[in-house]
């Protein structure tokens, strides 16, 4: 369907006619850069899935999601310039293709309709040709439905992920009346937040980073490709109560969280697997992980550049207090200015590796979600990262008694048995 049928159909045309281009905010200009670097990836998607029991009005849901395109969500992922900026240009014109629901997806049972969710969320976003998000409905029966919605973290950069989006688009399909759900505006995403100028940003990244090594090299299982690659698998590991104990009895005797308690340690561990005494890592401090999305990898809020140096006699109170000092003062100079520090690294950067870092840390603080529709059930779908563009992506889940923690790996680099050994040497030094 074109953007432009979508608005006749819904009787929006004054509203279309009055968006306008939006500049893009410092963190979204980042992401572009990373997205041009890297081209079309699903590694910059942003994927949710619910799974919808009971008697769905199909025709309703998707008038709401076609009224989010046009309220919008539709950008155009048409660059221009304005100011000698990048802007997004939030027109409609005539045949702009959009990649919503026009007919619903009939799936042989549940099986295949969990195969065609991870085929959605796997297959990746053009920011040239198409508009920065879609939306499938997969049936595996009458009153059984998967409601897909990924968005291409451009879009969502510092603000609303894709859970929190298909929240909002659920409430909508419950209220009456039309349509009051929309996306962020675009260079609105993070709006609410200062931002340091570019400068600022670029001259503490330079000082922190000055004659740190280019690369983590980590001992691999199979010789790594002459360009990057994103395919990933994801490692489960559960802390027993008896060690969460005693990792929040030591953390609290550091003064420090058992969250950095933990990362501090698997830093300690990097240090000894890629015997080097001086690391840069990627951290994501406080990102919120949304009940079911499990693929979040950090970019939407983009990774800020710790170094972790291990000089002779640092011991692990003065690690954790340089890394603590580090993140507290690295966040006030967010977002990290990658596209500037590559620039400069050009000549030293492995078009093998992502640059600057190829471990990056998340600290994920669960949002319980409890949107439900009448007459329909409404359940979480599990999300598994497939893609990500750092090797080695390690997230510290909260909930339940103890905190799980999930390593997402580059599977063309690590085994699954190469990473359990990693996560058994890592509770040994726990």
């Amino acid at each position: 369907m074109t953007l432009t049928n979508c608005i006749h159909e819904t009787g929006l045309q004054e509203v279309a006619r009055s968006m306008v281009a939006g500049q893009l905010h410092p963190a979204q200009l980042e992401l572009l850069e990373l997205a041009r670097r890297y081209g079309s990836t699903p590694a910059l998607n942003d994927c949710a899935a619910v799974r919808l029991t009971g008697r769905l009005d199909v025709d309703l849901l998707r008038k709401r999601v076609e009224a989010l395109a046009v309220l919008g969500v539709a950008q155009r992922a048409k660059l221009s310039q304005r100011d000698g900026a990048p802007v997004l240009i939030e027109d409609v014109a005539e045949g702009a293709e959009w990649r919503g629901f026009a007919d619903v997806e009939e799936a042989d049972g549940e099986a295949d309709a969990l195969s065609r969710v991870a085929q959605v969320c796997a297959a990746s976003l053009d920011i040239e040709q198409e508009v920065l998000w879609r939306a499938h409905l997969i049936s595996c029966g009458q009153d059984h439905h998967y409601l897909v919605f990924v968005v291409h973290r451009l879009l969502t950069a510092g603000g609303r992920g894709a859970r929190s989006l298909l929240d909002e688009l659920l409430a909508s399909y419950a209220a009456p009346g039309p349509s009051v759900t929309s996306l962020p505006a675009v260079g609105a995403a993070a709006g609410g937040q200062s931002v340091k100028s570019e400068e600022q940003r670029l001259s503490h990244f330079q000082k922190l980073l000055s004659g740190a090594p280019p690369s983590l090299d980590l001992p691999t299982e199979s010789p790594r490709p002459a360009a990057l690659t994103t395919l990933a698998e994801v490692a489960q590991w559960s802390l027993s109560p008896g060690l969460w104990e005693g990792v929040q009895a030591q953390s609290a005797r550091l003064a420090a969280s058992p969250y950095l308690f933990l990362q501090v340690c698997f830093q300690v561990l990097l240090h000894r697997y890629g015997s080097q005494d001086d690391l840069v890592l990627g951290c994501c401090p406080d990102a919120p992980l949304e009940v079911g999305n499990g693929s979040a990898t950090g970019y939407g809020t983009l990774p800020l550049a710790l170094r972790s140096q291990l000089e002779e006699g640092t011991s692990f109170r003065t690690l954790m207090m340089q890394t603590q000092q580090q993140l507290e003062c690295a966040k006030t100079y967010a977002p990290l200015p990658l596209a500037a520090l590559c620039r400069q690294l050009a000549s030293s950067l492995d078009a093998s590796r992502f640059p600057l870092f190829q471990v990056t840390f998340e600290h994920q603080s669960t949002v319980q979600r409890t949107q439900q529709l009448e007459g329909v059930q409404v359940d979480e779908v599990a999300m598994r990262t497939t893609h990500q563009l750092c090797e080695l992506v390690v997230r510290f889940c909260e909930g339940g008694q103890s905190p799980q923690v999930q390593v997402a790996y580059c599977s063309r680099l690590y085994s699954a048995a190469s990473i359990q050994r990693l996560l058994s040497h890592w509770e040994n030094l726990l």
